[in-house]
């Protein structure tokens, strides 16, 4: 049986200190697979959609518009990737069995100085607990991670 993909969705390393570290999340039926992107493959994924709206005869608006739909919907490219593929994407890529992972949770954070719902993800394997800034929680991705995880997901 071949592995699928159930989700993709961005999400940020926690840190104290520093920058906080971007990753497409991607899951699939067997693994969790974890890609750094760096602003290079994003300044790429920029240009790659202006250029293709410009060739589509777009204007400015039609321009921007695709520039921010690459930004901000890049990790939805792997939704359609075979997970070998994705893993040459990056050779800093982290994967973990899905079923080495002893608890998955997904939690909310309301920040009142800043009137913000804030979303983490926290993943608790063997090396210990990692927890990682969300977009959001929405019912796809909850589905995902159930059928990924089954009991050790909680959300």
């Amino acid at each position: 049986m071949s592995e699928s993909v159930l989700c993709s969705v961005p999400i940020r390393k926690v840190k104290l200190l520093g920058m906080p570290e971007s990753f497409a999340f991607v899951v699939t039926d067997q693994r969790t697979i974890l890609i750094p992107l760096t602003k290079e493959m994003l300044k790429q994924a920029v240009t790659d959609a202006r250029d293709q709206a410009g060739a589509e005869g777009k204007g400015m608006v039609g321009k921007w518009a695709a520039q921010m739909k690459a930004t901000l919907g890049y990790t939805s490219r792997y939704l359609d990737m075979d997970p070998e593929e994705i893993l040459r994407q990056n050779p800093r890529h982290q994967v973990m069995a899905n079923d080495q992972l002893a608890k998955v949770r997904i939690r909310m954070r309301q920040d009142v100085n800043r009137n913000m719902t804030l979303w983490y993800l926290t993943l608790q394997s063997p090396a210990g607990k990692t927890k990682y800034e969300l977009q959001g929680r929405t019912k796809d991705l909850v589905n995902a991670l159930k059928q990924a995880y089954g009991s050790k997901f909680k959300g």
